[in-house]
């Protein structure tokens, strides 16, 4: 792309219907990089479109300050693409390279011309009332936006459409985290180079760390809450008083918008080399609608933060906050007592911690079962009860071996010298299969009992927890009563079959137990898939190596033909 010399200026300065110029078109036709910063690659030549974008501002400097139906000028659109990078020198300029000619026009060009132009171009904004400064630190221009605060004096404090200043931007700037591919870390250059960017902006002006979005967030708010902690850390040691800030909507604070992420400890980002004083004030600072930081992380089930914040509450001053209520009336240790499925760590934490069981069980039975949940939960346990105690009341008149002519159960008949097994096989049937039967009929005494029951907290619990202990008695006993039967009944003739049964039912026993089936079952499950990913791989190789072999022998056979039929001798013509 080249400016050829016989072109009329009117004609190339021309607009397309969007409001457009030419070196908007060359911009846009540049590949977008939201990852690439000033300087990573010095030794490039300058692209096509660089060159063509220099040349074009050289002649016309007022394409520089024209802006699009967006309001974006060339200069807006280049910090998002993989232009005016410091790379070799433009041919015919020694030492001028895109990078320092775009830096020379913005310095000596426009301001010597500033009376032809409407604004300059890092003052114009954008529709969204973005300047150059938003968009260079939006997109990881640091360089740039360091000249732009120097020698050009851009405002640090000029705010956006979502009243967004430039330590705002810095602070929300997600634009390489969502470049860079799910499980890599970050590049340790690029932090660097924003770590950097915002201590200079620290130092020009600190006035920034005080001014609010249009979502009531300032800076260091909104850092924590989309869990930028090293920027967190960073203006609070500038600025310690940043501490007090609380958001425009709700009245939170920074351990309200705290969002930490297991298994790291995240903490260290933020706290490292930082001394917070009153930490107990803001631990259990409420919000306007009465919610602590603790409030806030069990509502969203973010149990790394809530576990961070409790580490912090363990000493005996701080027990009684677990009951305090916000305004709806929900306390602590009854939103604890709602979140279901907690990790293996979160657990251990709890216990580790030595907190009350009355605030980490508060809203539950033993067994874990919420106190809201209980009436629709022994209605589950009765409708078993009743299936189990149908099951064993049948078969304790449906005995195995039958009855003989005198309507006695013939097993039972057997002497313990005759046939030692099959009489120990078949009174330990009888015992389990009275068990299993007592156990249901107990369980719907249970049900019946909490029916007239008007206290749910306390004997509900009570009840709901024998109904269960005596459920899982009534569950062994009946397996145990099906086991020996049929040993009892087939030991004779078909002994391989009855060992059998009782082997698989002593498993099944066993695994019962939740725990032990949940320790074995998970690392089991990572060995499975490890498993099938491996064939998935295996499989992958043999069809890669067939179809090569597939299409080498193809082109080798195809090469013997063509060599065979070069070979085979020709028939001369028969001259007559």
């Amino acid at each position: 792309m080249q400016i050829q010399e016989n072109i009329v200026g009117d004609d190339f300065l021309s607009r397309l219907p969007d409001g457009s110029n030419i070196v908007h078109v060359a911009v846009e036709e540049c590949p977008t990089d939201y990852t690439y910063a000033f300087g990573s690659r010095p030794d490039e030549y300058p692209s096509p479109q660089e060159l063509f974008i220099v040349e074009a501002l050289r002649r016309f400097p007022i394409l520089s300050c024209q802006t699009n139906h967006k309001g974006q000028t060339p200069l807006h659109l280049a910090m998002s693409r993989r232009l005016l990078k410091p790379a070799l020198a433009l041919p015919g300029h020694v030492g001028e390279t895109p990078y320092t000619f775009i830096r020379r026009h913005l310095r000596d060009d426009i301001q010597a011309q500033r009376m032809q132009f409407p604004l300059p171009a890092w003052k114009t904004k954008s529709r969204l009332g973005n300047t150059i400064l938003h968009e260079a630190i939006k997109y990881g221009r640091f360089a740039f936006a360091r000249f732009l605060i120097v020698d050009l004096d851009a405002n640090i404090l000029d705010v956006n459409k979502r009243n967004h200043t430039a330590l705002h931007v810095l602070c929300a700037n997600n634009m390489r985290r969502r470049e860079r591919p799910e499980g890599q870390n970050e590049d340790p250059g690029i932090e660097q180079e924003e770590n950097a960017m915002m201590d200079f902006l620290l130092e020009r002006d600190t006035t920034s760390v005080y001014l609010y979005d249009m979502e009531g967030y300032t800076p260091l708010l909104m850092a924590v809450s989309i869990h930028h902690l090293r920027f967190a850390r960073r203006i609070i040691n500038y600025c310690p008083q940043s501490l007090k800030q609380l958001d425009a909507k709700l009245g939170r604070g920074i351990f309200h918008l705290i969002s930490l992420r297991p298994p790291v400890d995240d903490t260290a980002q933020l706290f490292t080399n930082t001394t917070i004083p009153q930490m107990r004030h803001f631990l259990t600072l409420g919000d306007d609608n009465g919610n602590m930081p603790l409030h806030v992380a069990l509502e969203k089930r973010n149990l790394s933060s809530a576990r961070f914040l409790m580490e912090r509450m363990r000493n005996n001053e701080n027990r009684h906050i677990y009951h305090r209520t916000n305004h709806s009336g929900k306390s602590i240790s009854g939103l604890l007592a709602t979140v279901n499925n907690r990790p293996r760590w979160f657990q251990d934490f709890l216990k580790s911690a030595k907190i009350p069981k009355a605030v980490t069980g508060s809203g539950r039975s033993e067994y874990g079962v919420l106190y809201s949940n209980i009436k629709e939960y022994m209605n589950t346990l009765g409708l078993v009860a009743v299936l189990l105690a149908t099951m064993t009341f049948t078969a304790a008149f449906t005995i195995p071996g039958g009855y003989n002519d005198q309507g006695l159960p013939i097993l039972a008949n057997q002497t313990m010298v005759d046939n030692n097994h099959k009489a120990i096989a078949f009174q330990v049937f009888m015992v389990a299969d009275v068990v299993g039967m007592c156990s249901a009929i107990m369980v719907l005494s249970c049900i019946f009992w909490f029916s007239s029951s008007g206290k749910i907290e306390e004997e509900g619990s009570a009840l709901v927890d024998l109904s269960i202990g005596l459920l899982q008695l009534s569950f062994s006993a009946t397996l145990i009563a099906f086991m020996s039967g049929v040993y009892a009944t087939i030991i004779v003739d078909l002994k391989w079959v009855a060992i059998f049964t009782c082997a698989l039912c002593s498993v099944v026993l066993v695994l019962m137990r939740k725990r032990f089936l949940l320790d074995l079952v998970v690392p089991l499950h990572k060995l499975l898939r490890l498993i099938l990913k491996v064939s998935g791989m295996l499989d992958f190789i043999s069809i890669f190596c067939t179809k090569v072999f597939g299409f080498f022998w193809k082109h080798l056979t195809s090469c013997y033909t063509r060599c065979l039929a070069d070979c085979r001798p020709r028939r001369l013509p028969v001259i007559q």
